[in-house]
């Protein structure tokens, strides 16, 4: 049940992103190690795919669980910063048009 990265031994539990190889029946890596593919020993036609690390292995871990809510509660924040600053930026655009609208009219 605990996913340890096979190219650098990581975990467990790995925190992030978990490549796991679909042609063998328990080969994992870790982003970086994914990455860094051509420098490991497995067969390069070997397809892989994303995978989440076992929920239950990471709420063992109150540090680990910990931190990945402090990222998600930060990626949140930073979106709704953007979306706020993207907004503020549209309503300045129109009230420049707006008041460039009412130059030509005077």
């Amino acid at each position: 049940p605990h996913v340890t990265c096979d190219g650098c031994r990581g975990g467990p539990p790995l925190v992030g992103r978990v490549m796991h190889c679909a042609d063998c029946e328990d080969f994992d890596l870790c982003a970086r190690c994914y990455r860094d593919i051509d420098n490991l020993d497995h067969p390069a036609d070997h397809r892989f795919h994303p995978r989440r690390p076992q929920p239950q292995a990471a709420r063992r871990s109150g540090h680990s669980h910990l931190l990945m809510q402090m990222l998600e509660n930060a990626m949140l924040s930073e979106a709704l910063r953007r979306s706020v600053d993207s907004d503020n930026r549209v309503e300045e655009l129109a009230a420049r048009k707006a008041a460039r609208g009412q130059e030509v009219l005077a």
